[in-house]
């Protein structure tokens, strides 16, 4: 008959059958003081028993197995320093006992988790102090973990100066895409993030201030971020502009039109189904300034509108010219209104 110190001494049985039985008894019961039996089964060669051991130290571990745990972090048990980092939210206040010991852990991803533990604890008004800290690991996937909590902190100067001279882009991008800079209280930060030598860094930046930008009608900066981007870039550019209401964007496409930067105007036509694009779309196929590439590209995407656009006007543009592609394309299109 199945009982505690039965199923117990089972967890050593030679029979693999009868220690997984003992295993489920253990789990289906809530036997959680049989966490120290499950210890050796965190090594054993059968990824069964590994993965019920972990679920056992997941799901019963705390404070009273502080000591448990300690052991794991034995020089013979490094190897299981990772999976006690992930267990550190089972823990209240007696964590820091293993806290400082995960930190002086070689394995980035170790204490990778530690930050995260620690910064998700901190009180708001600590924050910013725990971030600085998180920002002097040597390891820049540690600092960006702690620049990924910059908005939920007071914004202070020691910290964005320290990000500002961190070596490494991807810290600054990680503090980026999670801040919610205040026009108003840190324009000095923000201008130094759109004045960044870092292309991605600099998107990132206009980006976020793209409504302060089109406001200010700062054309001639969007158009330039725009033209050094690569071309995924330009379109996560684009696609967070037709985010935007298409009335917003009115006046920076009428600059855009005059001053004939017809790949920035094509990326953003195409980029929407809008009737507006659309209405673009059309406008672009037909002006003869446009780059013949480009207004190939522009009447394959009309195509699809065929039954549903007047495209004479287009044909008798494109059948007047004077290139081959083009006369095809307006006899293609006239084709598919027949």
């Amino acid at each position: 008959m199945a009982s505690k110190s039965t199923e117990l001494k089972n967890l050593s049985s030679r029979d693999k059958a009868t220690r997984r039985k003992a295993v489920r008894w253990l789990f289906e019961n809530e036997i959680n003081d049989s966490l120290p039996y499950f210890i050796p089964f965190l090594s054993d060669e059968d990824i069964w028993f590994r993965e019920r051991a972990k679920s056992a130290f997941t799901r019963w571990c705390s404070d009273v197995d502080i000591e448990l745990i300690e052991q794991l972090l034995s020089k013979d048990l490094l190897e299981h320093e990772y999976f006690v980092s992930t267990l550190l939210f089972n823990f209240s206040n007696e964590g820091e006992r293993i806290i400082r010991k995960l930190l002086n852990s070689e394995n980035y991803l170790v204490r990778c988790n530690v930050r995260t533990f620690q910064l998700s604890k901190t009180e708001k008004n600590n924050l910013s102090a725990m971030i600085l800290e998180t920002l002097e690991d040597p390891d820049y996937r540690v600092r960006s973990i702690g620049a990924s909590f910059v908005n939920d902190s007071e914004l202070n100067d020691p910290v964005m100066e320290k990000l500002f001279s961190d070596n490494h882009s991807k810290v600054k991008l990680s503090a980026l895409k999670n801040i919610n800079l205040n026009p108003k209280r840190h324009k000095e930060w923000i201008d130094l993030f759109l004045e960044s030598n870092d292309g991605k860094i600099r998107l990132l930046a206009t980006i976020s201030q793209l409504d302060e930008l089109l406001k200010k009608s700062n054309y001639v900066f969007l158009v330039d971020v725009f033209s050094k981007a690569t071309i995924s870039e330009k379109r996560e550019f684009v696609s967070e502009m037709i985010n935007l209401e298409w009335n917003i964007l009115t006046d920076l496409i009428n600059y855009l039109y005059e001053h004939k930067y017809w790949e920035f105007l094509i990326f953003l036509s195409n980029k929407s189904s809008s009737d507006k694009a659309i209405e673009l779309r059309y406008k672009l196929a037909k002006n003869t300034h446009v780059p013949i590439d480009y207004r190939i590209k522009i009447i394959e995407k009309l195509k699809s509108r065929a039954n549903r656009m007047d495209f004479s006007e287009l044909i008798e543009n494109l059948e007047e010219s004077s290139d081959e592609r083009l006369i095809q394309a307006g006899e293609q299109l006239r084709g598919l209104l027949i």
